[in-house]
């Protein structure tokens, strides 16, 4: 069972989504883990920013596991059974 959550939002632009985040949500940039994804964390929340195209018709938000480190972190599909 997971503990600890955190949300995904897949954005268009990250210079704009950041500054929404931090500046009118107060998220404060916990790391950056590769070009593209962002972490910031308000109160002890997690959210992760993914720069990338955004269709209307894809999932846009996505529910995850937290990560110390994307790099290193190995996918495991069977811990989704």
């Amino acid at each position: 069972m997971l503990n600890n959550v955190c949300v995904t939002v897949k954005v268009p632009n990250m210079k704009q989504a950041l500054a929404f985040c931090t500046k009118v949500m107060d998220f404060e940039v916990s790391k950056e883990d590769v070009p593209k994804i962002v972490s910031l964390v308000h109160e002890n929340i997690p959210i992760v920013l993914e720069e990338e195209a955004v269709q209307s018709d894809s999932k846009n938000v996505l529910l995850g596991n937290p990560s110390t480190s994307i790099r290193q972190d190995p996918f495991d599909p069977s811990a989704l059974v």
